[in-house]
């Protein structure tokens, strides 16, 4: 399976299938890889119905652009309708249900995502990331447990943590389709 550029979508990756012709070529609307052994060509940027999207670095990169710029639409953009993320008991299901979460969240604090490892295929895309929470005023326990957030941390102002997330993405048509987090345990 090769991975193709496909324009209309800039920086999604589509698997070429088995047997189909790609191009040493790189850039917009080329293939990249080794096909069936025919002479050299391009696929077209029109593509089937069968081609699976996914997920690749490139576009990873410009969603957690977005998050980190707290760009709620943009971020909601490249998920999947409805929704489905659920993390340390927050499920959040629609485009409002994020605005909202992550609103709330980040009035509280500033959170950055820094990718340490990343990998990708068809249907998964699954990042070992840094988690920086940085409180900007304080978050306390009450106020979590009363925005349905009883499973965060409470952070002061002026607190800085760090945590190490694995975060595993289900791909479907190019979309983020599921969410799933997990803590890295403490070092």
């Amino acid at each position: 399976m090769f991975l193709r550029r496909d324009t209309s979508d800039a920086g999604i990756a589509t698997p070429c299938p088995p047997g189909n012709l790609t191009s040493a070529r790189t850039g917009a609307g080329a293939a990249v890889g080794f096909g069936s052994g025919r002479e050299g060509g391009v696929i077209e940027k029109e593509q089937p119905a069968f081609y699976i999207r996914c997920m690749n670095r490139e576009t990873y990169e410009r969603y957690l652009a977005a998050f980190n710029a707290h760009d709620y639409d943009g971020v909601c953009d490249f998920y999947a309708q409805p929704m489905k993320l659920d993390f340390f008991g927050v499920s959040l299901r629609s485009r409002e249900d994020l605005k909202r979460f992550y609103g709330f969240l980040h009035s509280y604090v500033r959170e950055s995502v820094t990718v340490l490892n990343f990998a990708s295929s068809p249907t998964l895309t699954a990042v070992d990331a840094l988690v920086r929470i940085e409180g900007q005023r304080d978050l306390d326990r009450e106020t979590l447990v009363a925005n349905g957030c009883a499973q965060l941390f409470p952070i002061k102002a002026g607190e800085v943590q760090e945590l190490r997330q694995f975060i595993l993405y289900t791909i479907a048509d190019g979309k983020i389709a599921k969410v799933e987090c997990a803590l890295a345990p403490p070092v």
